[in-house]
């Protein structure tokens, strides 16, 4: 078995490449889906809204496993800032509730562009260190 502390998670450099590039195609996925759902009515988009938000707590949860995991070689490669921030809006987005209701009015469209935006910007950091773990 393997000892606390011992690298476990995807340890071949390529391996930790594709893993990032999964996660990365999943976000954008989902950010294509949620762009296109925008102009469907709530009750159409709730689908969508929650199946992106699962997908960001799964990313959210595979991505804290790396950071722990595979912390030395994100330190060396400096992607640590970046790991964080694509964490925390994957925290944001997971902590979104869709219900907000003004005058009267579901002001759920907003939502959708909000988890879509930040979708997109843990996206793009997450293929940026997809990139930059390629070769580590």
């Amino acid at each position: 078995g393997n000892r606390p502390g011992e690298e476990v998670f995807f340890p071949r450099g390529n391996n930790r490449h594709e893993f990032m590039k999964m996660v990365s195609s999943m976000l954008s996925t989902g950010v294509g889906e949620l762009t296109e759902e925008n102009d469907i009515g709530f009750l159409m988009g709730y689908k969508p809204f929650q199946r992106n938000q699962g997908f960001a707590y799964g990313a959210k949860r595979a991505l804290e496993a790396v950071k722990v995991d595979l912390a030395d070689i994100i330190d060396k490669k400096g992607g640590g800032a970046q790991l964080n921030k694509a964490i925390k809006y994957l925290e944001q987005a997971v902590a979104m509730s869709p219900w907000i209701v003004s005058n009267g009015e579901f002001g759920f469209k907003s939502d959708v562009s909000t988890l879509a935006n930040l979708l997109s910007n843990a996206q793009g950091l997450i293929s940026d260190l997809a990139d930059t773990l390629r070769n580590a």
